[in-house]
């Protein structure tokens, strides 16, 4: 293996690592079950706004507004709660993705109903509350090191006829692309460095 070849495959495996020591942006965002939706049922339920004002930093006042508007509105109209709990959820997450941009965070379209969640972010969410920090490392570990190993064997067995001719040179640039894209959707998922303060 040429030194290039094995720089490469450390860098990427170094990028894939990173993605258990940085936040995982947007992971509760367009989930029912998330964190920020659990307060916000939480705080509809109790009709205290509290539980939820941690999610809007700098907009607390016109989350609260709403939140007053929104026990208004499900106290009159008692029969359309869910639809009034779903349009409040909504807009909550809106303002909630507004006052975090920030490199990696997807943008917030609407909420899924059915709750279409990755493995990793559903074990984002979990960990606050089951404590399982090893596991979900133990995976992110186990699954970027699968994905980088299996890329990289592929564009190393391409590198052999790159050369030879033109579908082969063809075959080998499309599997370093597959390689290079996996790297780059962990940089931009997972920025490399400290969590954000």
């Amino acid at each position: 293996m040429n030194f290039f070849v094995k720089a490469t495959m450390q860098l990427f495996l170094i990028a894939g690592l990173a993605v258990v020591m940085t936040p995982i942006a947007g992971a509760h965002a367009n989930n029912l079950e998330g964190l920020v939706l659990t307060d916000a049922k939480y705080a509809l339920e109790k009709e205290n706004v509290t539980p939820v004002l941690k999610w809007v930093k700098g907009k607390e006042k016109e989350l609260t507004q709403l939140f007053k508007a929104t026990v208004e509105k499900r106290k009159k109209l008692f029969n359309n709660k869910k639809a009034i709990d779903f349009a409040f959820y909504q807009t909550l997450m809106k303002i909630h993705r507004e006052c975090y941009q920030y490199k990696g965070c997807i943008p917030f379209v609407s909420i899924d109903p059915e709750n279409r969640v990755g493995v990793v972010t559903r074990m984002a969410d979990d960990v606050i509350t089951t404590g399982a920090i090893d596991t979900m490392a133990d995976y992110l570990i186990t699954e970027v090191n699968q994905g980088i190993r299996a890329r990289y064997a592929i564009v190393a067995e391409k590198a052999k006829h790159k050369d030879d001719n033109l579908a082969a040179g063809q075959d080998f640039v499309d599997a370093y692309l597959e390689l290079s894209h996996y790297a780059e959707h962990l940089d931009g998922e997972a920025p490399l460095g400290a969590p954000r303060k």
